[in-house]
């Protein structure tokens, strides 16, 4: 959300590849007045070295499969019929249910098909603008320049709301 940074005095501290348990290290340790969240998908392991060497291969064909699949619906089905043998998807569930809980001041949002219906999480999964879900050039973060424009436009009007 750097990009924010040009008409607002905020500071990013997202990190590609972050899990939710990753997230909620960063919210503990920089606490602000206003947030915006992008939480992640339940499959995506911790950054933590420890963590992210245990289970890096289960992530990483997942993660493929769900690319080679380009579709929302098909991604959903296919996460939800997976194993989870290191609970990745259930830690990372409980960890964003505990983060909206515990950050009620905080706009949390994501593009990922796991907070369609999950609540006190905005989902925008901006399906035609998404590579995750269509064939599409990204220019960052998983979304097209109009998908990334749209994003920019949205933030600002939740900035301005607070």
């Amino acid at each position: 959300m750097t990009w924010l940074s040009k008409e607002y005095n905020v500071t990013c501290v997202a990190q590609c590849g972050f899990s939710n348990w990753d997230i909620a290290r960063t919210l503990k340790r920089n606490p602000s007045r206003i947030v915006l969240c992008n939480l992640t998908s339940w499959a995506r392991i911790s950054q933590h070295p420890k963590i992210r060497d245990h289970s890096m291969n289960l992530v990483q064909q997942e993660g493929e499969a769900i690319r080679e699949l380009q579709n929302l619906e098909l991604a959903k089905q296919y996460v939800a019929s997976q194993p989870d043998p290191l609970k990745i998807r259930e830690t990372n569930k409980k960890i964003a249910q505990r983060l909206v809980a515990q950050y009620p001041h905080t706009y949390f949002w994501s593009s990922f098909p796991e907070y369609e219906h999950f609540s006190g999480v905005s989902w925008i999964p901006l399906e035609r603008e998404n590579d995750m879900y269509t064939s599409v050039k990204c220019t960052g973060c998983h979304f097209t320049y109009q998908g990334n424009e749209w994003i920019f436009n949205h933030m600002k009007q939740v900035v301005d709301s607070y």
